[in-house]
């Protein structure tokens, strides 16, 4: 594997970033795994931009050699659902994988994600301790400079062909939860000048979420109120800890960064960090990629399996399209 590779484009830019390793540089670039227990990866440098076209990576590794089955994926959703009637929960987010064989070109694949999500995070990391990963995060960790900051509630998933039907009562209910708990987190510890806008459609490409803002003021520490928000309830569930002991049994795979966190700082105190959603991990001889639906009580297995390859789709057409490959990808 080459020396370490970090290049970004933040949402609205159109250009792409690369941070060069310098103990004097004036950013950070942090990545973070799902597991809050395991080390988060962190490295300082100065940014500049660049041209895709004199961006070189080096692939390593084999791929996985299975993936997430829709039995499997749909069998874990009934054994929630079962739990969350019991009152084990409120909600819990259920992942799966889908591993692909072929040969990646993760240059070439960029650009097509920026085209495609303009209001996303852009990114590609390669580094030793991380291995090599690939996403377009449409969702915001936190962000913000000196002590006011933004984050988001972010759930729910319908195509946008079907942005002319109302919002239904599954995702009105796991939107809501996500924005009750993370009211009554900044609340807790200490944020002050909450104020949360009335949840509207966040478009990302051909899916669309519901979303609202919520920004507050904190005088903590921007590291503190990034592991303070992570995992918020659209990758985990609530009540968290509840969640957490659900997910074993739920999920045979191991997360890794996907649902972790990553994105920028700055010593003149900007934050830009941004949960790992709409990611894949790559290998010299293909790729894995990450999707999950947030489960209550009144989810149907089958529209949720459904709605994971929405999400899949929303990262593989653009492989597909970019590459020029003759056949659509067929999971392994």
């Amino acid at each position: 594997m080459n020396s370490t590779v970090i290049v970004w484009s933040d949402p609205g830019e159109t250009h792409f970033n690369i941070l060069r390793e310098n103990p004097l540089g004036d950013t950070h670039f942090v990545i973070a795994p799902f597991d809050k227990n395991k080390r988060s990866f962190n490295i300082r440098g100065a940014a500049t931009t660049i041209e895709l076209d004199d961006l070189s990576i080096q692939l390593s590794g084999k791929a996985p050699l299975s993936s997430t089955s829709e039995s499997e994926y749909q069998n874990a959703i009934h054994r929630a659902v079962d739990q969350l009637k019991n009152h084990h929960a409120d909600k819990v987010v259920v992942s799966a994988i889908t591993s692909y064989k072929f040969d990646p070109k993760p240059v070439l694949w960029l650009e097509g994600f920026r085209e495609q999500y303009p209001q996303a995070f852009i990114y590609l990391i390669q580094s030793e301790e991380t291995g090599t990963w690939l996403g377009a995060t449409p969702e915001r960790l936190v962000s913000g400079f000196q002590n006011e900051y933004k984050t988001i509630s972010l759930a729910g998933t319908r195509k946008s062909e079907d942005e002319t039907i109302p919002w239904g009562q599954k995702e009105g209910l796991e939107q809501s939860i996500v924005t009750d708990y993370l009211r009554n987190l900044l609340v807790e510890n200490g944020a002050e000048n909450i104020r949360i806008s009335r949840a509207q459609t966040l478009s990302y490409g051909t899916l669309q979420h519901l979303a609202s803002d919520i920004s507050f003021q904190s005088d903590k520490k921007v590291e503190d109120i990034a592991n303070m928000l992570h995992p918020t309830p659209a990758v985990c569930g609530t009540p968290l800890e509840k969640a957490l002991e659900m997910l074993p049994a739920l999920e045979e795979h191991d997360r890794k960064y996907y649902t972790g966190f990553l994105g920028t700082l700055t010593e003149q105190g900007n934050t830009a960090l941004y949960v790992n959603l709409r990611c894949m991990e790559l290998f010299e001889d293909g790729i894995c990629c990450y999707t999950g639906c947030g489960i209550t009580e009144d989810s149907i297995a089958e529209d949720e399996w459904h709605e994971t390859r929405l999400k899949l789709r929303s990262m593989v057409s653009i492989i597909e399209k970019m590459q020029k490959l003759r056949d659509i990808l067929i999971p392994c």
